[in-house]
């Protein structure tokens, strides 16, 4: 009885996975609310990524993000990387964007 427990399960995660709708290559892309914030503004990033289930965001300060959209209050004067991560549920395809914002 036990054998045949596993032998349904194992069948139906087959028939689960053989079912992943397949939706192409995640497009990681975002954009700035500004491109020349000042110290204290608040920038906000818009995910405008295609194919994708999931996602992180990485921040100035080292803050991560899970929220689709999110935003950060600019640090003092000087470039800071922003990265976008996006890919799908079974991370066969990710893809990781990274733009650098100034501050003045």
């Amino acid at each position: 009885m036990q054998k045949l427990l596993t032998i349904f399960v194992v069948a139906l995660a087959l028939f689960f996975v053989s079912c992943e709708k397949e939706i192409g290559a995640p497009k990681a892309c975002f954009t700035f609310s500004t491109e020349t914030p000042k110290p204290g503004d608040s920038v906000y990033v818009f995910n405008c990524s295609e194919n994708y289930q999931i996602w992180t965001w990485y921040l100035p300060g080292g803050v991560t993000s899970s929220a689709r959209h999110s935003y950060f209050v600019a640090p003092a004067q000087g470039t800071y990387p922003v990265a976008l991560f996006v890919g799908n549920y079974g991370l066969k395809d990710t893809t990781t964007l990274v733009r650098s914002i100034t501050v003045n």
